[in-house]
């Protein structure tokens, strides 16, 4: 009797332990039953991005996305439901279909899930592209070549980013600078290059050129043909007849005195100027003719101003001229203006 009492207990406890292993085991299922996005027309700063998952509750939830530093953390709306937002900024460097991934975390835990649909409803990626010809080996293709910040200025370190034929070899040049500096491709058909303006470059985009080279072919595109508004593709010069530069203060042939000289003047907004002064001095042999004062690069702002100053020598002649001047491109088409100054 008292072993029937002992087998009944023995085979409730092994009961007990298998009801409670069976939940464990469903407990310690970390899942992810859903993850979409809001498709958006473009993939430019400004532009709010909306996730959504699903999958086990009280977790924490984030996605990452190729190109955008930081995770984007997604709140527990509903019981197993988050969501989240972000609004992609001038920094983040998106390809045309980047890679999106969410991840699901409880305690040591860990699962994620990548995004099945391209974020852009126009999105075609560069990997996306090529697999529509990887049947034969053809001239590679360059789809876009960009820079950031869109500045020239001494110290600023250049990130050049260009989007095109996967698996390929990228170099940019910067004219009369430095040649076939090399890209590193971070992704499928993404490279990047990077350049430190120093002290005396002065360049404009017009000056900067990409090569992609893949089976045994080379493909360039100029910079400048993809810095005008709304990066105009090359050909556009109709975009950029009225593309204006113009000095507005001082007035040609004025007086200027001893001390700094400000240039003021106008042109299409943030792009690059390149500026040249020198000095013409009537007594070629007390001086030595023409003197280079400044060559440097500036920046219009977002109304499309500019200014910049030089020194004239430290020994001054009156009658000393000054020859002032500045160049731009946009669009693939190149402007300059001329100023001369005399010293009084």
């Amino acid at each position: 009797m008292n072993s029937r009492k002992y087998l009944a207990s023995l085979l409730g406890l092994l009961c007990i332990l298998t009801v409670g292993a069976l939940t464990a085991s469903r407990a310690d299922a970390l899942e992810i039953t859903r993850f979409d996005a809001d498709r958006v027309n473009d993939l430019s700063p400004g532009t709010d991005l909306t996730f959504r998952l699903e999958g086990t509750p009280q977790a924490r939830a984030t996605v990452t996305v190729s190109g955008i530093r930081q995770p984007i953390t997604l709140r527990e709306t509903d019981t197993g439901v988050y969501e989240g937002s972000y609004t992609i900024r001038s920094g983040d460097r998106l390809a045309n279909n980047p890679d999106v991934r969410a991840t699901l975390r409880q305690g040591d835990r860990t699962t994620s899930a990548m995004l099945a649909e391209p974020l852009g409803t126009m999105a075609q990626g560069p990997a996306r592209r090529s697999t529509q010809g990887q049947g034969r080996a053809g001239r590679p293709q360059i789809y876009r070549f960009t820079m950031e910040p869109n500045r020239i200025e001494p110290g600023t370190e250049l990130a050049f980013t260009l989007e095109g034929t996967p698996n390929a070899t990228a170099t940019f040049n910067i004219r009369n600078l430095a040649r076939d500096l090399p890209m590193t491709e971070v992704q499928s058909g993404v490279y990047e290059g990077r350049y430190t303006v120093r002290q005396r470059d002065a360049f404009s985009a017009n000056n900067v050129t990409a090569t992609l080279e893949a089976n045994g072919q080379v493909e360039r595109t100029q910079l400048a043909a993809q810095m005008g508004p709304g990066n105009a593709p090359m050909g556009s010069s109709r975009q950029a007849a009225g593309f204006p530069l113009e000095f507005t203060a001082p007035r040609n042939m004025a007086e200027v005195h001893r001390g700094p000289v400000e240039v003021k003047g106008r042109s299409a907004p943030n792009l690059p100027l390149n500026v040249h002064v020198e000095a013409s001095n009537p007594l070629s042999g007390f001086i030595g003719g023409k003197q280079s004062i400044l060559s440097s690069t500036v920046t219009t702002d977002d109304n499309g101003n500019f200014s910049f100053s030089f020194d004239p020598p430290a020994i001054t002649v009156p009658g000393t001229r000054y020859e002032v001047s500045v160049s731009g491109n946009q669009a693939g088409q190149d402007k300059n203006k001329q100023l001369t100054l005399v010293q009084r």
